[in-house]
C-alpha cells in the first residue's frame, strides 16, 4: 500500500466523512462507498455532490431520495470534517489498483486511513497471528512465549511489525516491537486515527494501552471512521484482514482451524506472501489452523518454524506440610471484602509490566482470587473500581455476610464471566470502616435513585424483587481506595478455604484466619 499526497487523499477523506453520516450501513457497505469514490474528483461542492451520487450508484447502495437529498445538502459539513482530519494529521494509504472488485469483501479495504509517523517506503512488515485466546492465562501457557519469540525474531531481522490493540495477542506483539525499537503499525477497529486527528482522546483500547505506543515509531491505521458498537464482530474480522493485507510476511503462532486467522494465512499464500508456521510437538484445537496451513501441498511458500519450549525453572516454593494456623473471630460486627480473579493487569499496574509477566510466564500471572488477596495485604490497600456502579464512581464493596452465609449466594454470572463471590477475603470491624466513610447500599427503584443527593448516588443499587434482588448481599460501599496499612493486625482477619493458603498469609502478614462457627449436629 502506498501513501497518497494530501490532494490525492482528499476525495477519500471526504468520502469517510460522508459514510460517517450513513447510519445503519454495515462496514462492508461503508468500505464499498469509500472505494467507489472517484479519485479524480474536483473540490467544488457541485463536483463533490456528483461524485457522491456516482459512488452510491457504483457500489449499488439503495438510498431513499429524501436521505440522498439530505446527504447532498450536507456536502459542506463533510468538507469541513475532511479538512479538520487532514489538517490534524490524517493521511491515506491506497492499495495498488487490482482492477477486479469481485474479491473486495474477502480482501478487505483498498483504502486505509492513518495517523502518526510515516515509515520508510522500503520497510518490510511482518504480522504475527494468533486466534482469540481465553482470558485466563497460566504460567505454563505456550502461545505468549511463541508469540514473543516470533515477534522478536522479526525485529532482529529488521522488519516492521503489524499489530492492533485492546487484544492481548496483538498487545504482546506491539509491546515486543516497542521494546525492540521497531516501527509498529497498529490497526484500529474503532476508528482511532480519526479521533486522534481531531485532537480527541480515543474512547477505548488506546486509553487502555496507555504508554504502550512510541509516537516516533507508531502508525495508527483504520479502514473506517468510528462505527456503531453493534458492528464489533464485523470490525474485528476486518481488523484481522487489514493486518494480513499490510504485512509482507505472515508468521503464525497458534491459530484455530477454519477461523479468521487461517483465512488470513491462506489469502497471504494466494498473494504469494511468505507464511511461516509454528510447528508444535502435538497439534490440538488451538493449533488446528497451523496444521491446515502446513498441509498446503501445492508448492506455495510455507515455512516451518521449530521452537523449543523453555520451562520456567524459578518456581515459587510450595508451602509444604504446615501446622494449622489458629483461627479466631472478632468480638464485634464485621464487614468482609471478598476478592476475585483479576483478568488482565492488576488495578494500577502498567500494561507494559503485565505484558512482560505474560511473555515471561510469571508465577502469579493467573491473578487468582488468592493472589489478589495477597496483593491487597502487601499493599495495605484495596483499590477502588467503578464497574457496575451507576455514575461510574470509584468504590470498594463490602458485605455483612460472613463466609458461611455468602456460600449460599455464590452463583456463576455468565454475562460477567465470573462467580458472584469467591472464598477469599479480608474481614474488618464494621465500626472501623464506618469511621473511614463506608456506608450501606441503598436498594430501590429508579425513583429512589432520582431522589438521592448527588453525593449519595454511588450508594444506589437497583432492586426489582420480581427479577433482580441483590439485597441479600447486604452490601456496603466506600468511596475511593481503602487504606489499611496502619490498622493493627489483631483487628483484621482473612478468609481462605485451605489451611495451606491460610498459613502462607499468616507467615507473610501475621493476620489470623477467620474461624467459622461449627454447626451443631
Amino acid at each position: 500500500m502506498l501513501p497518497l499526497f494530501q490532494q490525492d487523499a482528499y476525495p477519500y477523506v471526504f468520502a469517510a466523512a460522508f459514510v460517517l453520516d450513513t447510519r445503519g450501513f454495515c462496514p462492508a457497505a461503508r468500505m464499498n462507498l469509500i472505494d467507489s469514490f472517484s479519485k479524480d474528483v474536483r473540490l467544488s461542492d457541485e463536483d463533490l455532490r456528483a461524485a457522491l451520487i456516482s459512488a452510491v450508484e457504483t457500489c449499488g447502495a439503495r438510498l431513499p431520495e429524501s436521505f440522498l437529498g439530505r446527504l447532498q445538502r450536507n456536502v459542506h459539513v463533510y468538507r469541513e470534517k475532511a479538512e479538520q482530519w487532514l489538517n490534524g494529521g490524517l493521511w491515506v494509504l491506497k492499495d495498488r489498483d487490482l482492477g477486479d472488485r469481485t474479491d473486495f469483501d474477502r480482501d478487505g479495504p483498498r483504502i486505509l486511513f492513518a495517523f502518526g509517523k510515516t515509515p520508510k517506503a522500503e520497510a518490510r512488515r511482518v504480522a504475527v497471528l494468533n486466534s482469540r485466546k481465553p482470558v485466563r492465562i497460566t504460567p505454563e501457557e505456550r502461545w505468549p512465549k511463541v508469540t514473543g519469540h516470533l515477534a522478536r525474531k522479526a525485529c532482529e531481522e529488521g522488519f516492521d511489525l503489524v499489530s492492533s490493540h485492546d487484544n492481548l495477542p496483538y498487545d504482546l506483539v506491539t509491546h515486543v516491537g516497542n521494546q525492540s525499537g521497531a516501527h509498529v503499525w497498529v490497526v484500529c477497529p474503532d476508528g482511532s486515527p480519526f479521533r486522534l486527528a481531531e485532537g480527541s482522546r480515543p474512547k477505548s483500547g488506546l486509553t487502555y494501552c496507555g504508554g504502550l505506543f512510541n509516537s516516533e515509531r507508531t502508525t495508527f491505521v483504520s479502514p473506517l471512521p468510528p462505527c456503531s458498537k453493534r458492528f464489533h464482530r464485523e470490525m474485528a474480522a476486518l481488523r484481522d484482514r487489514c493486518v494480513g493485507n499490510l504485512a509482507h510476511e505472515i508468521r503464525v503462532a497458534e491459530i484455530r482451524a477454519k477461523g479468521n486467522m487461517e483465512a488470513v494465512g491462506r489469502r497471504a499464500l494466494e498473494r504469494g506472501k511468505p507464511v511461516c508456521v509454528f510447528v508444535p510437538g502435538r497439534f490440538d484445537a488451538s493449533t488446528g489452523g497451523n496444521r491446515n496451513l502446513l498441509k498446503t501441498a501445492d508448492g506455495r511458500n510455507v515455512r516451518h518454524i521449530e521452537w523449543k519450549r523453555i520451562r520456567n525453572s524459578e518456581k515459587a516454593p510450595r508451602a509444604g506440610l504446615v501446622t494449622k494456623v489458629r483461627a479466631s473471630r472478632l468480638a464485634e460486627p464485621v464487614l468482609v471484602h471478598y476478592t476475585r480473579r483479576c483478568h488482565g493487569p492488576w488495578p494500577g499496574q502498567p500494561l507494559q509490566d503485565y505484558l512482560e509477566d505474560v511473555l515471561g510466564g510469571a508465577e502469579d500471572i493467573e491473578h487468582t482470587a488468592f493472589q489478589t488477596l495477597l496483593r491487597i495485604l502487601r499493599e495495605g490497600r484495596i483499590r477502588a473500581g467503578r464497574r457496575l456502579i451507576r455514575g461510574s464512581v470509584d468504590t470498594v464493596s463490602f458485605t455483612e455476610c460472613e463466609p458461611g452465609e455468602i456460600r449460599r449466594l455464590i452463583r456463576w454470572h455468565s454475562a460477567l464471566v465470573r462467580w458472584s463471590f469467591e472464598p477469599y477475603g479480608i474481614v474488618f470491624p464494621k465500626a472501623l470502616l464506618e469511621e473511614m466513610g463506608a456506608v450501606s447500599v441503598l436498594y430501590g427503584d429508579e425513583r429512589t435513585y432520582e431522589e438521592l443527593d448527588e453525593t449519595q448516588k454511588f450508594r444506589f443499587q437497583y432492586l426489582d424483587p420480581g427479577r433482580t434482588d441483590w439485597s441479600r448481599e447486604k452490601e456496603w460501599r466506600h468511596k475511593g481506595d481503602v487504606m489499611f496499612s496502619d490498622v493493627p493486625k489483631g483487628r483484621l482477619r482473612i478468609v481462605a478455604p485451605s489451611d495451606e493458603e491460610a498459613a502462607v498469609i499468616w507467615r507473610e502478614s501475621g493476620i489470623e484466619p477467620w474461624a467459622e462457627i461449627e454447626r451443631r449436629r
